[in-house]
């Protein structure tokens, strides 16, 4: 990774690239490595417009691929007492709530880390 930065430029800018050729570097968007960023803000604004409207795109889709997957649990875990409910064999039904207790984390981590992505925050920290 290469961060190109002037300070001497009215326009301050720190942008942040790599040469994997992502949909968010500069690179892949034919702008040469050694191209001076600040001389142009307007495309500079433009690039970073696309960064930010792609990164809320991938956003969008993982908030919503995470909300699916909590109504599915959410939905597992309701038959699974359900049917443990019903049982009278105490062992099946441990085994049901054990496999209760991980659909609540699995849900919890999913909620979490949507939280995560709506605020900007980062997952891992």
């Amino acid at each position: 990774m290469r961060r190109v930065s002037r300070a001497n430029s009215p326009y301050l800018v720190s942008i942040a690239y790599s040469g994997d050729r992502s949909p968010f570097s500069y690179h892949s968007r034919g702008v040469p490595d050694d191209q001076d960023f600040d001389s142009d803000p307007a495309r500079v604004r433009a690039l970073l417009a696309e960064c930010r409207q792609r990164l809320s795109e991938h956003v969008r889709i993982s908030v919503s691929a995470a909300d699916s997957a909590i109504q599915h649990l959410l939905t597992i875990g309701l038959q699974l007492s359900a049917i443990e409910d019903g049982s009278d064999d105490p062992e099946l039904r441990a085994r049901i709530e054990t496999a209760i207790q991980e659909a609540n984390a699995a849900i919890s981590d999913l909620r979490r880390m949507v939280f995560d992505l709506e605020s900007g925050t980062d997952a891992d920290s």
